[in-house]
């Protein structure tokens, strides 16, 4: 993904004046939006909750310690909305899109092979499937991240389970360096949000959810064939 189509891509108000446009939507701008907002508003429930608890919590512990300056309060703030943005959000995904890391061939086979044994180490997960490039049958090239999509299992305990996975998979892609965008999702018709045209790499599959999806494999669902769990008896 070119810088360009980075910012085309976050950006979400669009101004005619060019100078204007220009100041308002640019990388800067679009890494600080997504700073402030980390995907909140395509999080299920449960993760939207997880997220503001992280950082109310994150501030109480502070607090509770003896940092109860009203400044100093805020820098906490700041601090542990950040570690909560580079720990569990696209922090990783970005440095892809900006390419300042690569994507190759082989990093992708190996990313797909790591989160099919995750996923398949928790009951919590029914299903997994990975979207985007891969499921419209684009090549992978330097920028592509790995768009996922999780179903949990039913239940409070999972609920809230589910919400520690997902924090631990995306701090995992920090540490190995893997550009997942990953959502965890309560229900089949939550995947409906996906774009038509894709036809999904199912790597985990539970609940029979596959049957959603037409079975007409494009270039890459037949690269990647031995991991979907359609051809996997």
């Amino acid at each position: 993904m070119k810088r360009s189509e980075f910012v085309e891509k976050g950006t979400k108000i669009k101004i005619r004046y060019k100078p204007l446009n220009g100041l308002i939507n640019n990388t800067f701008t679009v890494i600080l939006k997504n700073w402030v907002f980390q995907g909140f508003f395509d999080l299920s429930i449960n993760e939207k909750i997880y997220k503001i608890l992280f950082d109310i919590i994150g501030v109480t512990i502070a607090y509770y310690f003896g940092i109860q300056d009203a400044m100093n309060l805020i820098i906490v703030f700041l601090f542990v909305h950040t570690v909560n943005w580079v720990t569990n959000d696209h922090f990783v995904d970005n440095l892809y899109h900006l390419q300042v890391c690569k994507t190759t061939p082989e990093k992708m086979e190996a990313a797909i092979k790591y989160l099919i044994n995750f996923t398949h180490k928790y009951d919590s997960i029914v299903y997994a499937g990975i979207y985007g490039r891969i499921a419209r049958g684009d090549e992978v090239h330097s920028g592509t991240d790995i768009d996922i999509r999780l179903l949990k299992n039913k239940g409070l305990v999972n609920s809230i389970f589910v919400c520690f996975i997902g924090h631990y998979l995306r701090f995992m892609g920090l540490v190995k360096l893997i550009p997942i965008d990953l959502n965890i999702w309560n229900s089949p018709t939550d995947l409906l949000r996906m774009r038509k045209d894709e036809n999904p790499l199912i790597i985990k599959d539970e609940d029979q959810i596959s049957k959603m999806y037409a079975h007409l494999p494009n270039n890459m669902l037949v690269k990647y064939k031995r991991y979907d769990k359609r051809h996997i008896k």
